[in-house]
């Protein structure tokens, strides 16, 4: 017994699977259930199942990730590349971004960068909408966050906070052709408020 113990606490701890399909999981939870309940040799039966269900996981072709996360508040908006999470705060909320990493098998996180403050025109929205690289979000002070993903329109992101309640916050998806230069050409796609 406290050889099995040892060897337990000697585990890394947590292994991350990502998001498990329906057939492996369960295989596994039902596995699981004959394992603990049967008495019998037909437990064994119930180590196969985990033992599928595990190999299944395995060898299951890498589904593509997202490449937009966004809150269920829209405060917190995630550009999903394939080895780090880049959103729009440099301390995303705990519990959220936590429940990402696990889901999408992702450790490492991007951080903003932080531009200085522009007065807020049209052409000086615009420069600011073109100028952001894939994967990575650049804030200005005032106007907002912008980033673009790796899809295959190449979705430009703004997430403008006014001063108002955080309730009333409102982020908004902007999508435009990767060539697009200007404000006007950028049409929007969806709003959440």
């Amino acid at each position: 017994m406290l050889a099995v113990a040892r060897y337990v606490a000697s585990l890394d701890g947590e292994w991350t699977t990502g998001r498990m399909g329906d057939v492996q999981f369960f295989l596994i939870a039902f596995g699981g259930i004959l394992l603990c309940v049967l008495r019998t040799r037909l437990a064994l039966v119930g180590a196969g199942l985990i033992a599928l269900g595990a190999s299944a996981i395995a060898l299951e072709p890498q589904k593509e990730r997202p490449s937009i996360a966004i809150s269920e508040d829209a405060q917190l908006v995630g550009l999903i590349t394939a080895d780090a999470i880049a959103t729009n705060r440099s301390r995303p909320p705990e519990f959220i971004f936590s429940q990402w990493q696990r889901a999408l098998a992702i450790a490492a996180h991007k951080a903003p960068v932080d531009l200085a403050a522009e007065p807020d025109t049209a052409a000086g929205t615009a420069a600011f909408l073109t100028s952001a690289r894939a994967g990575v979000f650049a804030c200005r002070k005032g106007t907002g966050c912008a980033g673009r993903s790796r899809g295959r329109d190449g979705q430009w992101l703004l997430s403008k906070r006014p001063n108002r309640s955080p309730s009333c916050a409102v982020a908004s998806i902007w999508s435009s052709s990767p060539a697009a230069a200007r404000l006007q050409a950028a049409r929007p796609a969806d709003r959440w408020s």
